[in-house]
């Protein structure tokens, strides 16, 4: 299970090169706004996983949850997505606003969460299995929502999941690279089978990847 969230705000510089973007009142006010809520998705990311929060507070209260409280702990996951639910409305309206009263709520329930995960002693260890090739140490991990907290543990080793080193093995040479890039500007993506090329471009298609 992932953690929903909002949209990803785009910086302020890329609006400025996108056509129109002026012409939509609110628009970038709404993204700087968004900008702490950035921040602390990112903090969780690197804490628990990429988006997997949401997916590892338990379902049944904890021992720390008072009797009192566990009515409102079982309604914490409802809620949250209620508020993710408002914020996105909320930014397809542009509506400065109410991105505004949400955004701190929605920040909120995400606090909530993680303090309930870290009272609860849960633990989200990263298994990094490193091999050496042609010199350089590589780390292979699992799953893809453990890549940036691998690559915080192990700075300067390079880290693939290991789908990404299947894919590899199975294309030509220079895909380590390929997909080390591919991770740099898209982290936490798995790599998925490309479908064959058919019709009239099949025999002229030789794109390695």
């Amino acid at each position: 299970m992932t953690t929903p969230h909002p949209r990803r705000r785009r910086k302020a510089d890329d609006r400025i090169i996108v056509p129109g973007a002026s012409d939509h009142a609110g628009m970038i006010r709404c993204d700087m706004i968004l900008a702490p809520l950035d921040r602390l998705h990112s903090a969780l990311d690197d804490k628990w996983g990429i988006d997997r929060l949401t997916g590892i507070l338990p379902v049944t209260p904890p021992a720390h949850v008072p009797p009192e409280s566990h009515e409102g702990y079982r309604s914490i996951l409802s809620r949250y997505g209620e508020l993710v639910e408002a914020l996105n409305k909320a930014l397809d309206d542009n509506d400065v606003a109410g991105v505004q009263s949400v955004t701190p709520r929605v920040m909120r329930a995400l606090e909530i969460m993680d303090a309930h995960c870290t009272a609860a002693g849960l633990a989200s260890p990263v298994a990094i299995h490193e091999v050496e090739y042609e010199g350089q140490t590589i780390g292979l991990i699992a799953d893809a929502a453990d890549w940036k907290r691998a690559e915080t543990l192990r700075p300067g080793v390079a880290i693939y999941t290991f789908a990404d080193a299947a894919s590899a093995l199975l294309n030509k040479a220079g895909g380590l690279a390929l997909l080390g890039e591919a991770q740099r500007l898209f982290p936490g993506a798995d790599v998925v089978a490309r479908p064959p090329t058919r019709g009239k471009f099949a025999e002229i298609d030789t794109i390695p990847f």
